[in-house]
């Protein structure tokens, strides 16, 4: 891992200032967060440290990208130009896996919301079907 995606995921792992979440959704930034872990353990174990560190570093500088990083935008695409077959298949693998277990996160999330509105006071939750 380069020593600048090594420091920035240091401060990364602090909160970021500029993505707010209400308290609501506490949970569900907490459940994202240990499912992210998992799904970085067993790309560690499963596919190495050089495939972690390449997921990432695309991760890393995604994240940059969308942040407005200049350095950043110019490096994604030079990043992913130009893989063999095998390294963008397990690109791939590594990050439809973290997305499925966002989305699983959200859907549990969804549940316990609901949960707690029907616990609250037993009206149903705002938006949702009655």
């Amino acid at each position: 891992m380069s020593a600048r995606i090594a420091a920035r995921k240091i401060r990364l792992d602090m909160p970021r200032p500029d993505i707010h979440f209400p308290l609501k959704d506490a949970a569900l930034r907490d459940d994202v967060h240990i499912l992210g872990s998992l799904v970085g353990d067993v790309l560690r174990d499963q596919g190495g440290e050089e495939l972690f560190a390449l997921v990432e570093g695309d991760r890393q500088t995604a994240i940059g990208r969308r942040s407005g990083d200049s350095e950043d935008s110019a490096q994604l695409p030079l990043r992913t130009r130009n893989r063999n077959a095998h390294e963008a298949q397990d690109l791939v693998r590594a990050f439809s896996t973290w997305f499925q277990m966002v989305n699983m996160a959200e859907k549990v999330h969804r549940i316990r919301r609901r949960r707690q509105y029907l616990s609250n006071d037993g009206s149903p939750q705002p938006g949702g079907i009655e």
